[in-house]
């Protein structure tokens, strides 16, 4: 609702600031303003601001850039024509602004079945962080993976993968004329491959969790409820993978969470994850294992419980196996065979809930769902977004739709019912457009219209809720901007000046409408297109350097082939811009002349002014009728000139593009008749070359890797069918050395390790099968000697030792055992802990530490050293690793030396043989890889504009040097060109013609006054804020002339309008309520003054024990006395420091006392003489604020006091760091206004 009384008072203010900027006499003589103010107020019409208030917010949303928020521009573009102003004018800007697409949707599943589609909307952004949910993810394929298994285990049809506009690259493998997946049939249906390395999206289909209701944000709220996450029963055959990928979490977040700790074993000497490595960092154990953890006997998790039951103290059964059933407080959470799934719920939260919504995140939610309150509060709403860049995404629903979800929910929020939801919203940072519009009431007063008034009020709208945005209250600035053109359009009321109404847009998102506008005045168009000739220029000289390239080119036949043709348009292009130099330093100079006119008009005019104020002879003018004429000339030529230049901008962006197009098309047909005509042939020629490798390794052709032996000879090269050159064919040739054609597809620590394989079964004496047959017999040899042997006396013996007193020495038995058990290292560093505990060297408690951890492996390694011998000795021949340092000792243990040696050195060519054939293997897949890599890049090519680093590495192992270095310097190019933005230039162009034509409009006149109107609903307080002139040199009397006079006649008008808000709240007390309070007032002082003189003449520690409160309550008391007074109290006695000073102390408390009794004094005085006089205040009731005199005003604030009204004026200095002088700020609550901004431009300003 608009409060009619203080609207009428604002179109007041504002029609005040207009005709107080005229000359002292001429005020006088022509207005009175009192009658003229009365007038206006009179002529306001309320219906029409209601009518104009309606009608905006009835359109969903103006925040700025959103599509409704046309309508509104249109609207007002409208009533400004309807209202007769002219040169009405809509200009455009582009400001940033988060763009919810109003797609939001919260799908609702039961027992697995779509329940309801829910319609959500986003909340405004953490910072820079959206509300944004992604309808997949992105995923890295890795080794032996198929599309098919991941489809699978990710629970998306695989037809769903492949049509993603984001895998393109997958469903161009059909139609490609190529054998993508290596089945020998071309462009079947369905062909798809995916190779390791390959980024796919998977469309999962948007954020899902369950939902859970959470009040207010508590932390009480969340009792019961899985919002964090759910335990999860391992099944057999779950590998990490595969679990990750069914609830679509990262296998990271699952192993590092804390919950699942216990699955870490980096730490145990055991190979967990059997890779034959033990203990590697983030080791944990396999899924297999841990899917047999619940029943076998083991503390698994290390919580003290075996085999522990999921349940509570109400289900009958001993959970935590203490051989108790459903004791107090018994719980178990979750089996040992359970993994925690760290996918966090959705938590539906009411909308009243301050910031304790922040508790859902930190507990894990994925989303926060906020539920449209009743009523809320503009300080509830700023609490649902963060300053930081939180990723948290957040909506907002309807009550309706909220009241569904809780009845569904339960009363317990879905703690026990569990309801899936699956969220999906676009939300996007996006460049869009605001506009301003603005229309001109030309003035009436032939000698004052050259002076322009600037009124100002922004219309676009902000809410928490982007896209529901009507902004009801926002739009009261406006509709008083409308009211007042309305006014001020009829002829008794139109001002001596002219008057500019300005309505913006983007004004929450920085003041970006009037910044625009102000840019728009004060840009430097010459310069800035100065600045684009050169930026076209650089984009020019790049289309230069191609044709260059060309030239230096020694690979003439696969070059980009531009015609001459686009050489010439470029050369075209460059010759314009030549032609432009002069164009643009002729504008220059017009501008020059124009800045200097429109200075010498308005100093000719603040003369006037000064002059008039003093004396009314006539005096010389300074800016004469011709320098008018002048100025009004240099404008229509600088507007005429520059629109010219720009719109020949213009052309020239449009052919540059134009050339962008070519060129790129051009650079990209060269880069896949590379790809096509030499890297997929050189790359199948590979898969070939492999295949001969693997053949010849086979047959025992080959004995080393060497780097000088090829597979192919150069006859055989050129038979292949190439496109290559003569130079091309010895160099293609080397490529296909043993050593090289390995060196392409492994990594340098796996050729070391083939080679090394080669080198190791090149020195083997005999067959394969003997060495079988050796470790076949000599592990199962171990492994029954072990057995017999007695495991348990061993361990028994190792048991002892670890038994012994920490200052013993060991015996040389006990050293033979220990050898057999420990590392070389690892026993000598027990040697030197015992030696350091016998001697009494070092920290008893760090070394006791030490010497029982090295105990406790020789233990488990003696515990576990049968089981080791056994898992040798059943897979015999077939262990892919070598022998670790335990097995090592282990075997040294149970066989001779002669024996030990045999089963080593045959295990080394097993392992030998198995390591080559394994990297043979990879070789042969990374070389079949490569040929569906390079086919899937080449469909892609027209979309890459830079190659990644794994893409680079794809063209340097299947080009020659010259062809790499060829396809990389024209992708190059093509980022390069990619780079050169037509929408940025036009942008450009279209800023700097908007700013010719908005100073063509302004320079015509001199602008006195900028004034932004700021309207709310919300409150009846009302302000001035009063800036001007300061980055502009001038004079500090200029500043006073030109500014103090408006700035304290408004500040005055203010401060009455404020004093009379206060008077008439006071006179809706009735007289007995005013008496009573002035009653309470004189009980209150004598109240404070008995307990000050019962004080009197009491020594301090009486104080202390006795009258600690009205000790404390004195004036003067500092708040260091008042710790010492409370810490004496607490106590009993004083602190040392204070009976250093207690004779002080004591001095300071007798006179604060005695000066509290005499102001107590005063005050009862003064009271009484208030009451005496209170019949002859109260009588001042319903006399005129004008009519007081100072003495009775002095009176009437007294009361106001007394009713809790006083205090100066209800207004705050809420703008003070902006550099500059400020002479008045009264401003209630209110942080920015638009009139603001031009003042940082050095303009006068008000609001």
């Amino acid at each position: 609702m608009i409060r009619g009384g203080k609207f009428n008072r604002f179109i007041s203010l504002v029609f005040l600031a207009v005709i107080f900027s005229l000359p002292a006499y001429l005020c006088a003589a022509k207005i009175d303003l009192s009658e003229k103010a009365v007038n206006i107020r009179d002529e306001i019409n309320l219906d029409n601001m209601k009518k104009d208030i309606a009608r905006l917010s009835a359109i969903r949303t103006r925040v700025t850039g959103y599509d409704t928020a046309q309508s509104a521009s249109k609207y007002i573009f409208d009533r400004f024509q309807e209202l007769g102003l002219k040169e009405v004018d809509s200009r455009s800007f582009t400001v940033t602004v988060p763009v919810d697409h109003g797609d939001g949707t919260l799908e609702v599943f039961e027992d697995g079945k779509l329940v309801k589609r829910i319609k959500i909307y986003t909340i405004w952004p953490n910072l820079v962080r959206l509300s944004f949910v992604p309808d997949g993810l992105k995923y890295t394929v890795q080794e032996g993976e198929s599309l098919e298994q991941l489809a699978g285990e990710f629970g998306v049809p695989m037809e769903k993968i492949i049509n993603d506009p984001r895998n393109s690259f997958l469903a161009k493998q059909a139609h490609d004329g190529r054998d993508n997946d290596g089945d020998g049939v071309v462009d079947e249906k369905g062909e798809v491959a995916v190779v390791p390395g390959n980024k796919i999206f998977i469309p999962t289909g948007g954020l899902e969790g369950r939902i859970f209701y959470c009040g207010k944000g508590n932390l009480r709220d969340f009792n019961g409820k899985d919002i964090g996450g759910f335990w999860y029963e391992v099944k057999p055959g779950d590998t990490i993978s595969k679990v990750a990928h069914k609830f679509r979490v990262t296998t990271s977040s699952i192993a590092d969470d804390v919950l699942n700790v216990h699955l870490q074993r980096s730490d145990d000497g055991v190979d967990n994850d059997k890779d034959g490595i033990i203990d590697e960092e983030d080791e944990m154990a396999l899924l297999s294992d841990v899917a047999k953890w619940a029943n076998d006997g083991s503390d698994n998790d290390g919580d003290g419980i075996v085999d522990e039951i999921p349940g509570d103290d109400k289900d009958g059964i001993d959970n935590d196996r203490d051989g108790r059933v459903d004791e107090p407080g018994e719980f178990v959470e979750a089996s040992e065979s359970s993994i925690f799934i760290p996918k966090g719920g959705i938590a539906l939260v009411d909308f009243n809930s301050s910031t304790r919504w922040i508790n859902a995140a930190m507990l894990g939610a994925q989303a926060v769902i906020f539920i449209e309150p009743e009523v809320t509060i503009r300080g509830e709403a700023e609490t649902k977004f963060l300053t930081v860049p939180a990723n948290i995404p957040r909506f907002w629903i309807s009550k309706e739709d909220a009241q569904y979800l809780l009845k569904l929910l339960g009363p317990d929020g879905g703690a026990t019912k569990d309801i899936e939801g699956r969220i999906t919203a676009t939300v996007t940072w996006e460049n869009r457009t605001g506009q301003n519009i603005r229309g001109i009431l030309e003035g009436s007063d032939p000698e004052l219209k050259d002076e322009l008034v600037v009124i100002e009020a922004y219309y676009d709208s902000m809410s928490v809720v982007p896209y529901l945005a009507p902004g009801a209250d926002t739009t009261s600035g406006i509709a008083a901007l409308l009211e007042l053109a309305r006014v001020l359009s009829k002829p008794e009321y139109r001002p001596g000046r002219s008057v500019m109404f300005l309505a913006t847009d983007g004004h929450f998102q920085g003041l970006a409408g009037m910044r625009a506008f102000m840019e728009g005045i004060s840009r430097d168009v010459p310069w800035d297109m100065w600045l684009l000739r050169r930026d076209i220029y650089e984009d020019i000289r790049e289309f230069q350097e191609l044709g260059r390239k060309i030239a230096l080119s020694l690979d003439r036949r696969l070059l980009v082939d531009l015609p001459p043709s686009f050489f010439q348009r470029v050369n075209e292009l460059t010759e314009s811009m030549n032609s432009l130099a002069a164009a643009l330093s002729d504008l220059s100079s017009t501008q020059n002349e124009i800045n200097w006119l429109v200075r010498a008009k308005r100093n000719e005019i603040e003369r006037r002014k000064e002059k008039r104020e003093t004396t009314r002879k006539r005096e010389k003018q300074e800016f004469t009728p011709e320098e008018q004429a002048r100025l009004e000339a240099s404008l229509a030529k600088f507007r005429k000139d520059g629109l010219q230049t720009l719109h020949f901008f213009k052309d020239i962006v449009e052919k540059l593009d134009q050339l962008k197009t070519q060129a790129i098309s051009e650079c990209r047909k060269t880069e896949k008749q590379i790809i096509g005509e030499i890297a997929i042939p050189m790359a199948q020629l590979d898969v070939k070359a492999v295949e001969k490798l693997i053949e010849d390794v086979k047959s025992g052709k080959i004995k080393h890797y060497d780097r000088y032996r090829y597979l192919y000879s150069e006859d055989e090269i050129r038979k292949l069918g190439l496109k290559l050159e003569d130079w091309e064919v010895t160099k293609m040739m080397r490529q296909y050395s043993y050593e090289k054609l390995l060196d392409r597809h492994l990594s340098p620590s796996e050729l070391i390790r083939i080679k090394k394989a080669r080198e190791t079964l090149a020195s083997a004496e005999k067959g394969m099968d003997y060495y079988e047959e050796v470790e076949r017999k000599l592990l199962q040899k171990a492994y029954k000697t072990a057995e017999k042997s007695g495991p348990e006396s061993i361990l028994q013996k190792v048991s002892r030792i670890a038994s012994l007193p920490p200052k013993k020495r060991f015996s040389g038995d006990d050293l033979k055992i220990l050898r057999i058990y420990l590392s070389d290292q690892d026993l000598t560093s027990l040697l030197s802990t015992k030696k350091s505990l016998i001697k009494g060297e070092g920290s008893e408690e760090r070394l006791m530490g030490e010497l029982g951890r090295l105990m406790r492996i020789a233990e488990r390694n003696a515990e576990l050293e049968l089981p080791r011998l056994k898992l040798l000795a059943e897979n015999a021949t077939k262990i892919d690793r070598e022998f670790t340092d335990d097995e090592k000792r282990a075997l040294r243990h149970y066989l001779s030396e002669e024996d030990y040696s045999k089963v080593i050195a045959a295990h080394a060519y097993l392992f030998s043989r198995y390591e080559e054939n394994r990297l043979l293997n990879l070789v042969r897949s990374r070389a079949r890889n490569d040929v569906i890599e390079l086919q899937n890049l080449y469909n892609q090519i027209d979309s890459i504009t830079s190659f990644t680093d794994d893409q680079k590495a794809l063209l340097r192992d299947n080009l020659l040097t010259l062809r790499n270095s060829r396809i990389r310097n024209i992708q190059k190019k093509v980022e390069i060109l990619s780079r050169m933005n037509r929408q940025e230039y036009e942008r450009r162009i279209t800023a700097m013609l908007q700013a010719i034509e908005l100073q063509y409009t302004m320079n015509r006149y001199y602008t006195s006054l900028f004034i932004s109107l700021d309207l709310s609903t919300q409150t009846d307080q009302f302000g001035v804020f009063c800036k001007g002139w300061f980055y502009d040199q001038q004079p500090e009397f200029v500043l006073r002339r030109e500014f103090a006079s408006i700035g304290n006649k408004l500040a005055n008008y203010a401060n009455d309008a404020d004093f009379a808000v206060r008077v008439n709240k006071l006179w809706q007390f009735t007289d007995d309520e005013i008496r009573q309070a002035v009653l309470l007032s004189q009980w209150g002082i004598a109240s404070s003054y008995i307990s000050k003189r019962k004080v009197e003449g009491k020594t301090l520690e009486t104080l202390v024990e006795d009258y600690y409160d009205t000790l404390i309550s004195l004036s003067g008391v500092s708040r260091l006395m008042k710790l010492e007074f409370e810490n004496m109290k607490s106590r009993g006695e004083p602190s040392e420091s204070m009976l250093k000073d207690m004779e002080y102390i004591r001095k300071e408390v007798d006179r604060f006392i005695r000066n509290d009794i005499r102001a107590a004094r005063r005050s009862r005085k003064a009271q009484m003489r208030l009451f005496a006089k209170l019949d002859q205040m109260l009588a001042l009731r319903g006399i005129n604020t004008k009519e007081l005199t100072d003495d009775e005003v002095s009176d009437i604030q007294t009361l106001l006091s007394i009713v809790g009204l006083g205090g100066s004026s209800n207004f705050v200095n809420a703008i003070s760091a902006t550099g500059g002088k400020t002479w008045r700020t009264y401003i209630p609550g209110k942080i920015a206004f638009n009139s603001e901004v031009a003042t940082l431009a050095g303009k006068t300003g008000i609001a």
